[in-house]
This record gives structure tokens, sequence and C-alpha cells, in this order.
């Protein structure tokens, strides 16, 4: 699911071409999106958490992992660093 989530990020942010002013907003957006469909599968039985995580503790995770992807991307689209 979430390599299919990954491909599918990457290449709306490439088509839509989405501004570094916008990238947050997206960042954002997406962030929202993975959170509500792992809440989805939580309530449906795909996933099993253990050790007292939570899902609220998914949010700021997407939020990092999606930034880091969206800057790495656009470092390696653009050949030069990130504005």
């Amino acid at each position: 699911m979430f390599g299919a989530y990954g491909y599918l990020y990457v290449y709306i942010y490439d088509y839509f071409n989405i501004k570094s002013k916008y990238a947050p907003l997206y960042v954002l957006f997406w962030s929202l999106i993975s959170t509500f469909m792992e809440l989805l599968g939580d309530y449906f039985g795909v996933f099993h958490y253990k050790n007292g995580y939570k899902i609220y503790y998914s949010f700021p995770i997407y939020l990092l992992t999606l930034g880091i992807l969206s800057y790495l991307y656009a470092l390696i689209h653009t050949g030069k660093k990130a504005q």
C-alpha cells in the first residue's frame, strides 16, 4: 500500500509541477490523506500496532518523510539545491 502511495505522491508532484512555496501545503494534504487511510486500515484490521503505538504518532512521521521525499525529489530533479 505505501509503495503505491509514494509513487502516486511523486507522480502528482511532478505532473502538476508543484512549486516550492506550495510544497508544504501539498505535504500537509498528503499527510492527512495517509493518516486517514491508515486509520481506515486500522479500523478494518489491516494494521495491528504493538508496544503502545497510537495512530496519531503517524501524522508527524508522514509530515517528516513526505517533506524529505519532496526535498530529495526537487534536489535530484533540478540537479541543484531545492529552493
